[in-house]
Order: C-alpha cells, then structure tokens, then sequence
C-alpha cells in the first residue's frame, strides 16, 4: 500500500503537534538543500555519495554549546522560538511514526578527538508529510514512456544544441558542456532505443586550435521523442515553460497528457507486446536471426561445415531476448494466446554449437502469418497509439 499519497500525507501532517512540524519542516529544508547541491554536483561530473548518505543530516555533536555552538538545524529551530530541552522526545516521536531515522555515532573533532554525533534521516512518509505541510505539490510522477524532470532537461539541451550536440569531456565552456554522464546513460538506455548518439569530431578550443572532441547531441529518436511529448512535459512540468525550446511538427504529436490516458482499443495488443511483434516483423523482413549467427560463427571459427539445421533456424528471438526487450516474458503467453489466433509460435532449436548432438534445445519465438496479417490490418490504429516506435513501412 502507497503510504505517500497525499491523503495519508496531510492525515500524518495534521496529526502533529506544532513543536513537531517545526522540527520535520526544518529537517525537511536542509534535506532539500542537500538534494539541490548533489543535483548541482551531478551536472558538473563530479562524485556524490549515495543518498542514504547525504541525506543524512546532522542534529546534534555533544559538545559545550558555548564552546561549540549549535547544529545548523539546532540553531533554525531556536531561531523559529523553540529550544533545545524536549527536543529528544520530539524526535523520538517523529521516529515512532517512522517519519524519520535517527542515527547515533561518532565523529573525530580536532582537537578534541572523538564526540559522540546525532543525525536525522527523513523517510519517505516523512518527506511527503513535510512537503504538504510546506504547501509544495509532490513531484508529478510522468506517465509510462514520458521521462522525470532530470532527464528532460538534459534531452531539451541536447535538443537545442542541433546536429552539432554538446562537448562530452570537461571543457571551460559551461554552455557547451553535456549533461553529466549519469544522465546521458539515462537516455541512452531506454528500452525503444537511445535517445542520443555519441560521435567525435574536429572542434576549436578556447584559443581557436582544431581538436578531436568526444560529443554528443539527441539522436533521431530522441528529436522525435522531444517533439511528440514537448506538450505533454509542458503540462506535467509547467515551471519549465523557458527552458524548454521550441520544437519542429512532428506527425502524431501529442496535445497534452490527455493523450497518454486514452484506453486502447481492444483490437490491438498491449504495448510491451507490439514491440515484440515489431522486433519480429524487422527480423524477418531484414532476414536476421541473433542465435543463428551467432551458431554459424562459431562452426566457421573452427572451420566447420555449417550444418544445414542451423541455416534452417527461424528469424525470430530466443526467450531471454524477448524479456530483454519487455522484461518480462507474459508477452509470449499473450500473443500465443491471442483472441484472432496466436500472433507468434515458438519452435524448439539447438542451442550450442558444441553439443547440440545431445540434444539440448531452446525456444525461439517466431511470428506467425496469423500475427504478420494483425500488424499490417491494424499498422495505422497501432502508429496512432505509439507515434514514437518504428514501424515497417506499409506493403
């Protein structure tokens, strides 16, 4: 059960005390400081800790407060009228209601040596009770296939920056440095393909000499990307209005989020299962077959005839490919499955080179004349639904 909606978040708000809320709202400011600066460290490539590390934040080092002074949020909470004595039970309260951790250790002060330390950590409930009491929304959480605010941000720069890209190295120019790479992996890792390309080419330094520079600019799935959702990002983050740039018309560009909410047509199949059925179309109008290829090499490698068996091997993929591509493998039960017939079949094949003489097989999945005949029948309902996957051209 989602503990975090904000229903259960204003009910554990309002059921604070007033010296409670002040101490979760002044955790809750330093803990989205510290968010800001990682983010901030992020974009310059620089190393950050995990979160549940910098997260922490610093409650109390027992020292003299005449001598040490106090903690940053010791000190936001006097300065907001309320002082130390109770605070002990205050957070031992926010604990019970597992609003926050509190983690007790120590820390080497010079030169003194070693004092014990006191850190509070917020909890998921306790951030958004915290963020509701602060008035803020909760972080719009995109629809399947739209990217977070991070993401967006670095595909728009990208976006903007044209065939030319960004510089993917330190560079002085800040305006020409790409997004950090963690980032960049981000889109390049989406499951229908990357949304950039990464290319070297001749580009003038600060004193005008003509150097080979790693870059990176949006690849032409990721221009469409931009283009289809640009609407849909304007709504679901509408403070980034000036950031994001214009974009080109693109065919099936989307109005708003509405488009992302309309049901689908029960005649078509789900879409992890039309991205298997593409995968297939594109195999077996290219003629290609992974397992195959990889089953001829290896008998060329040793100088081996070919046995006809393996030429014979289906376009298709194997089960692990299919889950690779839907990370999961109900797809295949699906379309077996399917109402009109099955739109795919498997055929059992030899899986190694090297022993297939005992016999050991392996599924491939292969797409039917049955399944061949939905696709092309229904190519427009589907290219509607998911302007951004490839299609086979029409026949």
């Amino acid at each position: 059960m989602n503990t975090t909606t904000p229903t259960s978040a204003q009910r554990t708000w309002d059921e604070l005390n007033a010296r409670q809320r002040l101490y979760l709202s002044t955790i809750f400011e330093f803990d989205q400081a510290a968010e800001t600066d990682i983010k901030r460290r992020s974009a310059k490539r620089m190393s950050v800790p995990p979160a549940a590390e910098w997260r922490q934040v610093t409650y109390d080092i027992d020292l003299p407060k005449k001598a040490a002074g106090y903690s940053s949020v010791q000190l936001a909470v006097r300065q907001r009228g309320e002082h130390d004595p109770g605070s002990g039970a205050t957070l031992a309260a926010l604990r019970r209601r597992k609003l926050i951790t509190v983690t007790y250790d120590q820390v080497h002060v010079p030169p003194i040596g070693m004092v014990d330390r006191t850190r509070v950590r917020l909890t998921t409930a306790g951030r958004a009770a915290a963020r509701h009491g602060a008035g803020h929304t909760a972080p719009a959480t995109p629809p399947a296939g739209l990217m977070t605010r991070w993401s967006l941000l670095a595909l728009a720069r990208l976006y903007a920056a044209g065939e030319h890209g960004l510089c993917n190295e330190t560079t002085p120019d800040r305006a020409d440095e790409a997004p950090s790479w963690n980032t960049l992996l981000r889109l390049r890792d989406r499951r229908d393909g990357s949304l950039i390309d990464t290319f070297v080419a001749d580009w003038p330094d600060q004193h005008r000499r003509m150097l080979r520079q790693h870059r990176v600019r949006a690849s032409a799935l990721g221009r469409r990307h931009f283009e289809i959702h640009r609407a849909c990002y304007l709504e679901l983050f509408g403070d980034l209005a000036d950031e994001l740039p214009d974009a080109d018309p693109a065919e099936g560009a989307h109005t708003g989020l509405a488009d992302h909410r309309r049901p689908r047509p029960k005649h078509l199949v789900r879409d992890t299962d039309l991205r298997v059925l593409l995968a297939l179309a594109e195999l077996q109008d290219t003629g290609r077959c992974y397992l195959r290829e990889e089953l001829t090499r290896d008998f060329q490698h040793w100088d081996d005839e070919v046995p006809g068996w393996v030429t014979e091997i289906p376009d298709g993929l194997t089960r692990w490919q299919v889950k690779n591509l839907t990370r999961t493998e109900k797809s295949i039960d699906r379309l077996t499955a399917h109402p009109g017939g099955p739109l795919i079949t498997q055929v059992e094949v030899y899986a190694s080179a090297h022993n297939w003489q005992a016999g050991i097989t392996t599924p491939m999945v292969v797409l039917t004349d049955t399944g061949r005949t939905h696709l092309r029948d229904h190519l427009a309902d589907y290219h509607r639904a998911n302007p951004e996957l490839p299609f086979p051209p029409e026949r």
